[in-house]
């Protein structure tokens, strides 16, 4: 008996609620049919004014503390899902030295950060790839693409998550030591060339906030850097005198991403 009181007094209040927001509705269409619209002329102005092409130029305002600056186009193919690509350039980092060596503490050395190769030479000399007082950074490239999944449904804003790609030449001076001598000395007008390509594979999870003209999109991500590239290996020949040499460095480790990105809509 009370389940069944209970079953109407819920029955009648959303008939009551229904028929509140239906009475709502239709006064609210009435009024809006009644009302009058004057168009003075510049509507249209304004409208073409602010319409927009479905795609954000994004640049990051912080990338270049650690050494390259990415410019990227996110364009929107439906509700949920967009593409971004994007070109840029790799430099010397904002204290550079510090970085590297606080990099350093991370990484193995078979991705790169000091070597011995012991098969090469009768005696080899350790390379320390981050030791920039004999090493300087020359202008290199990156590129990246990612397809990023949007959980709300409202065009490129909210939530995100995005697998992405990035490629990053790297590019580097060494000093050449003289050859032929006793003990290692550097050659500062002698310089040996050095690239390190990464290959960068990640989640990135992120939010996105459009404003009229602007957006604002930041991310944290997960993946593996895959590194392949041309060092210096210096070195003692079976005479005991030093020589220079070069070999690949090959590698992989853990990536860990930070980034935020301002743009501009089209």
């Amino acid at each position: 008996m009370k389940i069944s009181n209970l079953f109407i007094l819920s029955f009648l209040f959303l008939s009551f609620s229904f028929s509140a927001f239906a009475q709502k509705s239709k006064s609210k269409k009435k009024k809006q049919e009644d009302s009058t619209v004057i168009n003075f002329g510049d509507e249209d102005e304004k409208a073409k004014s602010i319409n927009y092409l479905g795609a954000i130029v994004k640049i990051s305002p912080t990338s270049f503390i650690v050494g390259h600056f990415p410019i990227e186009v996110e364009k929107e193919i439906n509700n949920w899902l967009s593409v971004q690509g994007g070109v840029g350039l790799t430099f010397k980092s904002v204290g550079e030295s510090q970085y590297s060596a606080l990099l350093a503490e991370f990484q193995s050395t078979d991705s790169g950060n000091s070597q011995i190769d012991d098969n090469k030479w009768a005696s080899d000399i350790q390379d320390y790839y981050y030791d920039y007082t004999i090493r300087n950074t020359q202008v290199g490239y990156r590129a990246n693409a990612s397809a990023r999944i949007y959980f709300d449904s409202d065009g490129y804003e909210g939530k995100y998550v995005a697998p992405s790609i990035t490629l990053m030449n790297n590019r580097y001076q060494v000093q050449k030591v003289k050859e032929g001598a006793t003990s290692e000395t550097r050659l500062p007008d002698d310089l040996q060339q050095e690239s390190v390509r990464n290959l960068d594979f990640s989640i990135r999870y992120g939010y996105q906030v459009l404003y009229p003209r602007l957006a604002v999109d930041y991310f944290c991500g997960l993946g593996v850097r895959v590194k392949n590239g041309t060092r210096q290996d210096i070195g003692y020949d079976e005479t005991s005198l030093v020589r220079n040499g070069e070999k690949q460095v090959r590698g992989s480790q853990l990536l860990v991403e930070f980034g935020l990105r301002l743009g501009f809509q089209l």
